[in-house]
């Protein structure tokens, strides 16, 4: 165990051999470094990559985190995992409860979090796994049309 009471194990979710670990107690490798999020989708995403591993299959674990709430009359969602950023930019207007905000570090954005938009938020997760999701400049420079990206990045 760690320090924090997890379990590191690499991209297939393994620990040690014939040891693997999935949910709240499992550190995995995200963007260079170490994460446990602990979020029952997560558990359940990991649970599924960790048991056809067990099984004999090789599936690295490549999902972004993904949550949702609805409090005080929000329908929130929130893409990607940040402990620290250096930068927001909302697209939308938050008065009228529809928009998107990005947070960033070093001009990469690493979440986003959004209300009533739906699938924008699924164009975000689609880009951020794929590793094509547009830097923070280029949000703020330009009318990027996320769903459009997405649909020119498909087969």
């Amino acid at each position: 165990l760690e320090n924090d009471g997890s379990v590191k194990v690499d991209e297939y979710l393994q620990a040690h051999q014939d040891f693997y670990a999935a949910g709240d107690i499992a550190s995995f490798p995200y963007r260079g470094k170490y994460v446990r999020i602990e979020h029952w989708r997560v558990a359940e995403q990991q649970g599924r990559v960790a048991g056809f591993n067990m099984a004999g299959k090789k599936n690295k674990f490549l999902k972004q985190p993904f949550f949702w709430t609805q409090q005080a009359g929000l329908n929130l969602r929130y893409v990607g995992h940040t402990e620290k950023w250096d930068d927001t930019y909302t697209k939308g207007d938050i008065t009228s409860k529809e928009f998107i905000v990005f947070l960033s570090s070093n001009g990469n954005v690493q979440a986003v979090i959004g209300n009533n938009k739906d699938t924008e938020m699924d164009a975000v997760e689609f880009l951020m796994l794929n590793n094509k999701m547009p830097t923070m400049q280029e949000l703020k420079e330009s009318t990027i049309d996320l769903i459009k990206l997405v649909n020119n990045l498909s087969p």
